[in-house]
């Protein structure tokens, strides 16, 4: 009988076989991957730290970048310069708490951060109120506070600051420290010594503000602010030091009526001497 010899060949037949399978399917998989087309790159959150300048920009075209007021500070530019840039711009500047830390140890002011904080009230524009809404003697009192403006607006005060006693002077100082305050669509004085000088006022009876200013041949010095009535009352304020020069605290009163009330008589009165 004639001894077959085992069939060697077949362990090698089955390689061949499995190698071809997986070239086949690496194709496959290969294709597959260039047909199918990438995943959408995923949305920037606008709370992303690494989020160009210009890319905030383009989501919010109207967003003002704190820094640029750092720059301005930084290039020793006044004060009335950058307000009267942020008044122009017309940029919405959305301050967190650590931005205004930063602000002020930048040497930012207070004025010019309470302008920042303020100016998404002037870029989005007035808020026109229901007439009926409206009281009736408002309505026809034709003042020009109850124009575009809610009663509901921003809250304010002002410390440091002394009101002209308008009555006769003897023994006493003409002028009386104590606290101003908007709020609820009211104009508030609380003195410090005498509550019955305290003062209660509705926006609605306010006709006109003023600054009184110094003349200087280099520019007039606006030291005290003031307001009359639609009954020709007046009253007036000063900085606590303004005998030392203080002249802050009066203007900044006056460009926050300026700015939550533009249709508001606004005028300068110059003199000779404080």
């Amino acid at each position: 009988m004639l001894n077959k010899k085992p069939v060697r060949f077949l362990p090698f037949l089955a390689m061949v076989v499995f190698a071809t399978g997986c070239s086949s399917s690496n194709r496959r998989a290969q294709t597959a991957s260039d047909t199918t087309p990438p995943p959408p790159p995923a949305p920037i959150s606008s709370n992303d730290p690494y989020r160009s300048s210009s890319d905030s920009a383009a989501a919010y075209p109207n967003q003002g970048d704190y820094r640029e007021i750092i720059k301005l500070q930084r290039a020793n530019l006044s004060e009335d310069f950058i307000l009267q840039r942020i008044s122009e711009d017309r940029k919405v500047y959305n301050l967190t708490s650590d931005q205004i830390i930063e602000l002020r140890n930048n040497g930012i002011s207070e004025r010019v951060i309470a302008a920042l904080q303020q100016s998404g009230t002037s870029a989005q524009g007035s808020v026109r109120i229901p007439e009926d809404s409206v009281s009736v003697s408002a309505r026809n009192s034709g003042s020009p506070l109850t124009s575009s403006q809610a009663s509901s607006g921003p809250s304010m005060t002002w410390e440091g600051l002394v009101r002209r006693n308008s009555g006769v002077v003897i023994f006493k100082s003409r002028w009386d420290p104590g606290t101003l305050t908007y709020s609820d669509g009211q104009v508030r004085w609380v003195d410090a010594k005498d509550s019955t000088k305290n003062l209660l006022i509705p926006e609605r009876a306010i006709n006109e503000q003023f600054l009184t200013c110094l003349k200087q041949a280099g520019g007039n010095e606006c030291f005290e602010w003031g307001f009359r009535t639609r009954d020709d009352e007046e009253y007036r304020f000063r900085d606590v030091s303004w005998e030392q020069g203080g002249i802050l605290k009066p203007r900044a009163v006056h460009d926050f009526f300026k700015s939550r009330f533009p249709n508001l008589i606004d005028s300068n009165q110059p003199v000779d001497e404080k």
